[in-house]
């Protein structure tokens, strides 16, 4: 298990170098820390090394209650960047001598980020559509030109629905945040598996690492 997740986060930390994508460093360091949990599971395990090499009768479950719940921490966290484009038509109106992109398409682009996260999670067997948008709040205003980073956080998932907190920051400052429901169903038709295969491959989604539990 070590040596595998040792090898998908070189594959992982080789693929955010080549794209510079911050999707592919979050994932490699959850499994470049699974692996390095997995070594030191091994090494406090009574009887796995003969005598622990480290720690009491209690080390090993805590190890693995740290190994379960910071990978998964990891895993169920997503950051993602988009530059905003100089010049569009949603400028044009919105406003003219002083174009600023509207709420509903950063809230847009919160939703986007948080299914994109949803689908990863679930291994691309079901689709996430948005059912609720909760505590939407615009802090600041977004320009023509910035480069957005977006967060999106697992909150809740299970019995259909899951639940995610996204925010989006341009550099340090925080310019809206919202929590977001959404309803997850298996795909409902072949076309859309296929579509969003293509725009996985498109957008540079790991696919590989959904291989691995």
């Amino acid at each position: 298990m070590a040596l595998a997740d040792i090898c998908t986060a070189l594959l992982l930390f080789y693929e955010f170098r080549r794209t510079g994508r911050n999707a592919f460093l979050v994932l490699a360091c959850a499994y470049l820390y699974g692996a390095v949990m997995a070594l030191a599971q091994v090494a406090a395990f009574p009887g796995a090394l003969g005598a622990p090499l480290f720690g009491t009768s209690q080390t090993a479950a805590w190890i693995f209650l740290a190994w379960r719940l910071g990978t998964a921490s990891l895993f169920l966290a997503a950051v993602l960047q988009a530059q905003v484009p100089a010049a569009h038509t949603i400028f044009e109106g919105h406003f003219p001598g002083y174009p600023i992109m509207p709420g509903v398409l950063l809230t847009e682009a919160m939703a986007q980020s948080s299914g994109w996260l949803l689908l990863g999670v679930m291994k691309f067997e079901r689709m996430p559509f948005l059912a609720m948008v909760k505590e939407a709040k615009m802090r600041g205003f977004v320009s023509p030109g910035d480069l957005l980073t977006i967060e999106a956080k697992i909150e809740h998932e299970g019995s259909g629905f899951a639940v995610t907190s996204a925010k989006v920051r341009v550099g340090k400052d925080l310019k809206c945040s919202a929590d977001l429901t959404f309803r997850h169903i298996p795909f409902p038709h072949p076309d859309l598996r296929v579509h969003m295969d293509a725009m996985a491959n498109k957008i540079g989604f790991p696919m590989q690492a959904l291989s691995h539990d």
